[in-house]
């Protein structure tokens, strides 16, 4: 059986794990920041990266930019 102090402090509690919901004050703001780091590991939250944009071709902006110098530059190597 539950008393009214465990249903307040259970009510105050459950803010802490919905995203989107503005932190009502200083204590509030310190329990979420604990509690998302407890969940995160302490290793914060991350985003994994994204796979370059790929044309038509089936080539990377990088690629092409290192066919571009390669074509440029091909003269000089040819040369030496």
């Amino acid at each position: 059986m539950s008393n009214i102090f465990d249903k307040l402090a259970a009510r105050e509690h459950a803010n802490d794990t919905k995203l989107g919901l503005p932190s009502t004050d200083r204590p509030h703001f310190h329990r979420r920041k604990h509690l998302m780091s407890v969940l995160a590991a302490g290793k914060g939250w991350r985003i994994p990266a994204k796979e370059p944009a790929r044309r038509a071709d089936g080539t990377t902006r990088g690629e092409r930019k290192r066919a571009r110098a390669e074509r440029a530059f091909a003269h000089l190597r040819v040369a030496a």
